[in-house]
C-alpha cells in the first residue's frame, strides 16, 4: 500500500496510514504519528476522516464502483468513451424518440422488412418514393382507375361485347368494319341517314308514311325522306320519294357533248338541252331527249 496523508491538523501535525512504517519522510519541525494498517480495526476510517477529493481513481479497485454507488444522472455523455455503450447494455424499449437526434437513423440501421405499414404515416409515400414499374395490377383495387387516370386508350386494350354506353366525340375513325349500325349526320333537322334501308336524305318537315300516300294523290310520299340511294322497299338505286320546292336532280349545263367514255343511258345537259347517250363509245353518240326547244 502506498503511503498517503489522511488528515492535516492546524498545528501541521501529520497522521500517515501505512502498511509498514518504513520510508516515512519527516520534515523538520513536524510532529508525525505513524499508524500501520494492522493497528486500524475494521471500518475504522469513515467518510468524516477522508478529506474532499482525497480518493483518486488510483485508489479505487477494479469494479469497486457498482450501480448503487451512482447518483441519478451522474454519468453524462462526457463520461462515456466513444463506442462504450454496446447493444446489450441498453434495456428493451429504453431508447425512445426523444433520445434520437434528427436524421440519426440511417437506412443501414433499419433491418430488412422492419418497417411495417403501421410505422408509415398517412400520405407519407409520395410519387418520388415509388420506383418505376413497381405498381402491379394486384396493387390496384377494383374500380379504382377512373377516366381522369387514363391518358389514352388504344383499340387493342378494349374488350367488350357492346359499346352502347359510349357517348363521345370519336374523332377520325380509320379502317375497320361497321355492321348493323345507324350513321347520321345529325340527330334532327335536314340530315343523311345510313342504315339497313339504304342512304336516306331527310327533310325537316313530316310527310306521309308508306301506304298512306300514293303517286298522284297530292300527298307527300315517305316519312320525312326526300330521297334514297338504294331504296330497300322499292329496289330503286336512286329514288326521289318526297316533293320539294326545288328540282329533284341537277345536271351541270355543259357547252358541248362529253368527249370521254360514254355508255348508253348516260345523261348530260348540253346548252340547256337534256341529252342521252344512245351509242356507247369514246366519245359516245349523244341525242336530244324528246322535242326540246332552246
Amino acid at each position: 500500500m502506498t503511503d498517503f496523508i489522511v488528515s492535516v491538523e492546524p498545528t501541521n501535525n501529520v497522521v500517515i496510514v501505512s502498511e509498514t512504517p518504513t520510508n516515512v519522510l519527516v520534515q523538520p519541525n513536524k510532529h508525525v504519528a505513524v499508524i500501520c494498517t494492522t493497528q486500524l480495526p475494521e471500518n475504522a476510517i469513515t467518510g468524516y476522516n477522508i478529506a474532499d477529493l482525497a480518493i483518486t481513481s488510483a485508489k479505487l479497485a477494479d469494479s469497486a464502483v457498482i450501480t448503487d454507488k451512482l447518483a441519478d444522472l451522474a454519468v453524462d455523455a462526457d463520461k462515456l468513451a466513444n463506442l462504450a455503450v454496446e447493444a446489450e447494455k441498453i434495456a428493451t424499449g429504453a431508447v425512445e424518440e426523444a433520445k434520437l437526434a434528427d436524421l440519426s437513423v440511417s437506412s443501414a440501421k433499419i433491418q430488412d422488412a422492419a418497417v411495417g405499414s403501421a410505422a408509415i404515416a398517412a400520405a407519407a409515400i409520395g410519387s418520388a418514393h415509388i420506383g418505376n414499374a413497381v405498381v402491379q395490377s394486384a396493387h390496384i383495387g377494383d374500380a379504382q382507375v377512373i377516366s381522369a387516370h387514363i391518358a389514352s386508350l388504344v383499340a387493342s386494350k378494349i374488350s367488350a361485347s357492346s359499346l352502347a354506353a359510349i357517348t363521345a366525340n370519336l374523332g377520325e375513325i380509320v379502317a375497320g368494319v361497321l355492321t348493323g349500325v345507324l350513321i347520321r349526320t345529325a340527330a334532327t333537322g335536314k340530315r343523311i341517314i345510313i342504315d339497313s334501308d339504304g342512304i336516306k336524305f331527310v327533310t325537316e318537315a313530316a310527310a306521309g308514311k308508306y301506304g298512306s300516300a300514293k303517286y298522284g294523290s297530292g300527298g307527300k310520299y315517305g316519312s320525312g325522306y326526300v330521297a334514297y340511294f338504294y331504296n330497300k322497299t322499292t329496289g330503286m338505286p336512286l329514288d326521289i320519294v318526297s316533293e320539294q320546292a326545288i328540282g329533284d336532280i341537277h345536271l351541270y349545263n355543259r357547252s358541248s357533248d362529253p368527249s370521254g367514255v360514254a355508255r348508253i343511258g348516260d345523261l348530260a345537259v348540253v346548252n340547256g338541252k337534256l341529252k342521252i347517250c344512245t351509242t356507247a363509245g369514246t366519245p359516245g353518240v349523244w341525242t336530244v331527249v324528246g322535242a326540246q326547244t332552246a
